[in-house]
C-alpha cells in the first residue's frame, strides 16, 4: 500500500506541469547526444524499453513512473545525432576539403551579415568546377567575401572562386569550439573570396524568403533615410532584429550598462504587436452580428491575431528570443478558444520544448539561454511571491499615482529577477558585470523598449501603405533614441559602471541556481508561507486574527511542528548546504591553482600564426609574452576572442606583466585588448618606435591605464620572481644606434626582446622573431647562458631562422612551434624539423597540438599538449 502512494505521490509531483519536466528531459538528451555521440543503438533500445514499460503501465492503469523522462531523453539523443554524427551523400561538399581552387557556383542561404570589412554567408553549394572537370554538390559552405560593397542577399544564385578549406579551431582549453558550431549548422566547409571576383549569376527569384528579405530590406532602407547613425542601427535592432550596424562603442556602452537585452526583439515587442492587432479584429468582428451572437468574437480576434503576429516574427529573423515569444504568444491566443486560463511557466516550456524539437542545436545558442532563463527566474520568483488575500489585506488605493506606484515596483522587481537570473551566464558568455543595470534599465527600457519599439513598428506597418507616415514615425523613434544612447553612453562612461570579470565554471554556474532556488523554498519554508507541496497556504488559523508568525530559532525551526520540519524543507536546507560545502571546496580548488601552486606553468597558445605564451609563476604572479593577432582587429581580435577568455577561463583577472618581443601585428595586436581590460602592471618592450595602427593603440591603452613603461634601458637584465629567474638576453642596449649602422638588417624582427626564464633545473627560452643574423650575436653574447631545456622556436619555425649554431648553444630537449596550419608556407620548414629532430628534441605544434602546457617544479617537466 506505502509503495502504490508513493509511486502515485512521485508521478503526481513529477508531472504536475507535464510539458517542464519532458523539456529538460529533451534538454538532458541533447547534451548527452553532444558529448558521447555514436550512441544512436543504444538510444533506439531505451527509446523501445521505455515504450514498451509505458504501455503496460497504461493497460495496467498504473502510473508510468519515470519512464516518459527517460524516453524522452533518449528521444533528445536521438535528435542531435544527424548534426553530431551526419551521413553525407556522396555528392557533399565535405568530401571537398583542402582541395581547389574551384569555381564554386551555389545560392545564399540567410541573411549575410554585414561587417566593416568583410561579408559573411552560408551558401548552399550547387557545382563545382575546375578547367574540364566539374561536380554537382550538395552541402552548405561558410562563405566570407572581403572588401565592402559585397551587395548579395537572401537567394541569389552566385559564383566565384575559392578553395573549400575545413572549419577549424583555435585549440585551446575551455576555448569557442568553432568546428562544432559550424557542424551543429549543418556547415562542414569554407571559403573566401573578395567582393571584386564574386558574381550574381541571375537576377534573384521569388519565394516566401525573398519576399520577407524584400520587406526587412525596404523597412532598413525608410529607417536609414529617417534617421542618422547610430539611431538607425539601434532601431533596426529593434524592428528587425538586425544588429549588425550597431557601432562597436554603443554595444560596449549597452554590455557596461546591462541594457544589452533592449536591443533583442523580444515579448515585449511581440504584446505589442498582438494587443494591437487583438483590439482591432475586436472591433471589426463587432460588426458582423453572426460572430457576436455565437460569441466568437474574441475568439476570431484571437485567431485572427496569429496571423500579424506570425508574420512580424518572418520580419524580425526568427532568432531563438523571437521563436520564444512568438510561441508564448501563440500559445496564450489559443487559450481563448478553449476558455481556460494559461499556466505561464507551462508554455514556457512548451516554447522551448517546440524549438528544441525543430532544431536541437538552438539549446546551444547564447540567445535561447539568455531569454529563457530570463523569462523562468521571473516567473519563478513571481510564483514564490504570496498572493494578496482580498479578505484580510488593506484595500489598494485607487487613482493614477497609486497605478504608477504598482507599475514602478513590477518593473523594480522585474529587472532585479531578470538581472539576477542572467548574471552567470552574463558572466559566462561576456565577462561584464553591471553595477548600474537597474538605474540604466530605468531609462532604457520605457524609452527604447516601450516608445521606440512602438514608433518603430508602427512605421514598419505603414512602409507599404504609407512612406511619408512610415519615415515620420521612424524619425520620432530616432529622436527617442538619441536621447537613450546619449544617457546610455553616459552612465557608461562612469568609472564604476561595470567591471570585467572571470568566468564562472559549469559547476559554479549549477550551484549558483541551485543555491538560490533553494534559499528562497528555505525563506518560503520560513515565513510560513509554503506548504510542504509547494503551494500558498494563510499564515493564519481559521477563525483567528491575521498575523505574521513568531520568529523562531533555527533549531526550533527544524524540529518537529517548526517551520523548517516539512520533508520539503529539510530537502531544500540540504541541498544549499551541499551547495555551500560544494562552494567552498571549488574556491580553494582555484585559490590553489592561482595562488597557492609552487610550480611554474607557461601554456603556448594557439593564435594561428602569432605567438602568445602565458607563463604562471609560483605564488601566481602572471607574464604574458605576446598575444597574437591579425593584421585588421576590426576583422578578428585575438585578444578579445583567443587570449582574454582564456585568461578569464583560469579566473586571471591581472597581468603583472606583457612582455612585447616586438611590434609586428602578429605578436602585438592581441595585447590592445588586454591592456584595456585587464588589470596590467607593466609594460616590457625594445623602444623601438612603430607607426601602425596596432602599436598606436597598444600605447594609448597603456597611458589611459597607467600601465607602468620603462623604458629598454631600464629593464632589469636579470631579476627574480617567487625563485623564477627572469633574464632579458637579447638585443644589445645600443640596438638603436648601432641600426643605422651595421650592415646587416636589424629590423624588427631581429630586434626582438629575448627573454629566459629558469626554474631550478629548467628554462624556457623565448626569442620572438630572431632571424640568423641576430641568433649569431645573441650565441656570442649570452654563450652557455642559452642552454634550455624548452625552446620556443624563434620566427614561427622558418627556415629564416633556427641556425645550426643556435639549436646547438640552445640545445633544447623540447621545441614548441607557435604556427598555423597553412600548407606550402613553409612555417615551419622542413630543415627546421630536421634540425631539431637531428639533436633529439621532442617537437610540438600549434597548428596539430593545439595550445601546448608546460609545468616543472625546477626538476620535472612535464608537456602536455591539448590535442594529441
Amino acid at each position: 500500500m506505502t509503495a502504490t502512494l508513493k509511486t502515485h505521490f512521485l508521478s503526481a509531483s513529477a508531472y504536475a506541469r507535464p510539458v517542464i519536466p519532458l523539456t529538460l528531459s529533451v534538454m538532458a538528451g541533447i547534451v548527452i547526444g553532444s558529448e558521447w555521440p555514436g550512441g544512436k543503438a543504444i538510444a533506439l533500445a531505451v527509446v523501445g524499453g521505455s515504450i514498451a514499460v509505458i504501455a503496460r503501465c497504461l493497460a495496467r492503469r498504473r502510473p508510468a513512473a519515470f519512464f516518459p523522462l527517460i524516453l524522452f531523453v533518449a528521444l533528445g539523443y536521438l535528435s542531435l545525432q544527424p548534426f553530431s554524427i551526419p551521413r553525407f551523400p556522396p555528392d557533399h561538399v565535405s568530401r571537398f576539403l583542402g582541395t581547389g581552387p574551384w569555381e564554386i557556383t551555389g545560392v545564399v542561404d540567410g541573411r549575410p551579415t554585414e561587417y566593416e570589412s568583410r561579408t559573411r554567408f552560408v551558401m548552399m553549394a550547387e557545382c563545382l568546377a575546375s578547367g574540364s572537370e566539374s561536380h554537382r554538390v550538395s552541402g552548405l559552405l561558410r562563405v566570407t567575401v572581403t572588401g565592402p560593397g559585397a551587395g548579395v542577399a537572401h537567394g541569389d544564385r552566385i559564383a566565384f572562386r575559392s578553395r573549400i578549406r575545413p572549419i577549424r579551431n583555435f585549440n585551446n582549453p575551455g576555448g569557442f569550439d568553432l568546428v562544432r558550431h559550424m557542424h551543429l549548422q549543418g556547415v562542414w566547409g569554407s571559403a573566401f573570396t573578395d567582393a571584386g571576383q564574386l558574381v550574381r549569376l541571375e537576377p534573384p527569384g521569388g519565394g516566401p524568403a525573398r519576399l520577407i528579405d524584400a520587406a526587412r530590406t525596404a523597412v532598413a532602407r525608410r529607417v536609414d533615410a529617417a534617421v542618422p547613425l547610430p539611431e538607425a542601427a539601434v532601431l533596426k535592432a529593434l524592428v528587425i532584429g538586425d544588429q549588425a550596424e550597431i557601432p562597436s562603442d554603443v554595444q560596449q556602452a549597452f554590455r557596461r550598462t546591462g541594457t544589452t537585452h533592449v536591443l533583442a526583439i523580444s515579448g515585449m515587442n511581440f504584446g505589442i504587436v498582438a494587443s494591437a492587432a487583438f483590439v482591432v479584429f475586436r472591433w471589426l468582428l463587432g460588426f458582423i452580428h453572426p460572430i457576436l451572437l455565437t460569441g466568437w468574437a474574441r475568439k476570431g480576434a484571437a485567431l485572427l491575431t496569429l496571423v500579424p503576429v506570425g508574420l512580424y516574427a518572418l520580419l524580425a529573423g526568427m532568432s531563438p528570443s523571437t521563436q520564444r515569444a512568438l510561441i508564448m504568444v501563440a500559445v496564450f491566443l489559443l487559450t481563448f478558444l478553449v476558455e481556460r486560463e494559461h499556466d505561464l511557466m507551462n508554455t514556457l516550456a512548451v516554447a522551448a520544448l517546440a524549438i528544441l524539437l525543430v532544431n536541437p542545436p538552438s539549446l546551444y545558442s547564447v540567445s535561447f539561454q539568455l531569454s529563457f532563463a530570463a523569462v523562468f527566474v521571473i516567473l519563478y520568483a513571481f510564483a514564490q511571491i504570496p498572493r494578496r488575500d482580498p479578505e484580510t489585506a488593506p484595500p489598494v488605493a485607487p487613482g493614477a499615482a497609486a497605478r504608477l506606484k504598482r507599475s514602478v515596483e513590477l518593473f523594480f522587481l522585474v529587472s532585479v529577477f531578470a538581472t539576477a537570473g542572467t548574471l552567470p551566464l552574463i558572466l559566462y558568455y561576456f565577462n561584464t558585470v553591471s553595477f548600474i543595470s537597474l538605474l540604466a534599465n530605468c531609462v532604457a527600457v520605457p524609452l527604447m523598449g516601450y516608445v521606440a519599439v512602438l514608433t518603430g513598428l508602427i512605421g514598419a506597418f505603414l512602409v507599404p501603405i504609407s512612406e511619408s507616415a512610415a519615415i515620420l514615425c521612424f524619425k520620432l523613434g530616432g529622436v527617442v533614441l538619441s536621447a537613450s544612447i546619449a544617457a546610455v553612453k553616459q552612465m557608461s562612461d562612469l568609472p564604476f559602471a561595470a567591471a570585467k570579470t572571470v568566468s564562472p565554471s559549469i559547476l559554479e554556474m549549477v550551484l549558483f541556481y541551485a543555491s538560490a532556488g533553494s534559499g528562497i523554498r528555505l525563506v518560503q519554508f520560513w515565513r510560513g508561507q509554503a506548504a510542504p507541496g509547494g503551494t500558498a497556504v494563510a499564515v493564519a488559523t481559521a477563525g483567528a486574527p491575521s498575523r505574521p508568525p513568531r520568529p523562531q530559532g533555527i533549531r526550533h525551526a527544524f524540529r518537529k511542528g517548526g517551520a523548517l520540519a516539512a520533508p520539503g524543507a529539510r530537502a531544500a536546507a540540504a541541498l544549499l548546504v551541499f551547495c555551500l560545502a560544494a562552494g567552498c571546496a571549488d574556491a580553494g580548488y582555484w585559490l590553489y591553482q592561482r595562488f597557492w601552486h609552487r610550480d611554474l606553468r607557461m601554456t603556448l597558445l594557439d593564435v594561428g600564426h602569432g605567438s602568445a605564451a602565458l607563463l604562471d609563476l609560483p605564488g601566481g604572479r602572471t607574464v604574458l609574452v605576446d598575444g597574437g593577432g591579425f593584421a585588421d582587429n576590426s576583422a578578428f581580435d585575438v585578444g578579445a576572442a583567443i587570449v582574454a577568455p582564456f585568461l578569464w577561463r583560469h579566473k586571471i583577472a591581472t597581468v603583472d606583466t606583457i612582455i612585447l618581443t616586438h611590434p609586428d601585428s602578429d605578436h602585438l595586436n592581441g595585447l590592445v585588448f588586454i591592456a584595456e581590460n585587464f588589470n596590467v602592471g607593466a609594460l616590457w618592450e625594445n623602444g623601438e618606435p612603430w607607426h601602425t595602427l596596432g602599436y598606436q593603440a597598444l600605447m594609448r591603452a597603456v597611458s589611459e591605464h597607467g600601465v607602468t613603461r620603462p623604458r629598454f634601458a631600464e629593464l632589469p637584465r636579470e631579476s627574480s620572481i617567487n625563485g623564477v629567474r627572469l633574464e632579458v638576453l637579447y638585443p644589445p642596449a645600443d640596438f638603436l644606434a648601432r641600426r643605422e649602422t651595421e650592415r646587416w638588417r636589424r629590423d624588427e624582427n631581429n630586434n626582438s626582446l629575448v627573454t629566459r626564464f629558469s626554474f631550478g633545473e629548467v628554462s624556457i627560452l623565448l626569442p620572438g622573431d630572431i632571424m640568423k643574423p641576430a641568433e649569431k650575436e645573441l650565441v656570442a653574447m649570452a654563450g652557455d647562458r642559452l642552454k634550455s631545456r624548452v625552446l620556443v622556436a624563434p620566427h614561427h619555425g622558418s627556415r629564416t631562422s633556427s641556425s645550426e649554431a643556435f639549436a646547438a648553444a640552445v640545445a633544447p630537449q623540447a621545441v614548441l612551434i607557435s604556427c598555423a596550419d597553412r600548407p606550402g608556407s613553409g612555417i615551419p620548414h622542413a630543415q627546421t624539423l630536421e634540425r631539431f629532430e637531428a639533436r633529439g628534441a621532442r617537437i610540438y605544434r600549434t597548428d596539430r597540438n593545439g595550445a601546448i602546457r608546460i609545468t616543472t617544479d625546477g626538476e620535472r617537466l612535464v608537456i602536455e599538449p591539448f590535442l594529441q
